[in-house]
């Protein structure tokens, strides 16, 4: 079984989306136009908030809310 995801102010925005396709939409009721940039791939969730001044705990709460898994590593 995998495991759960807990997402915290230092996990990587790009992580973050490559996790779920419903990321994505999370995001864009949140605000966070993540989705589309290329910073995603160098920023953590505490940057994006910060950078477009969204509360942090609302978009962790949101996002760990959901149970999100973690993709099992395949050899």
């Amino acid at each position: 079984m995998a495991e759960r995801f807990e997402f915290t102010a230092d996990t990587n925005i790009q992580e973050a989306l490559d996790l779920d396709p419903q990321i994505a939409e999370i995001f864009r009721k949140l605000g966070l136009k993540c989705v589309d940039c290329v910073a995603a791939e160098a920023e953590t969730l505490r940057i994006g908030a910060l950078y477009h001044e969204k509360d942090l705990k609302e978009i962790l709460d949101e996002l760990n809310r959901h149970g999100f898994r973690k993709r099992k590593e395949t050899a």
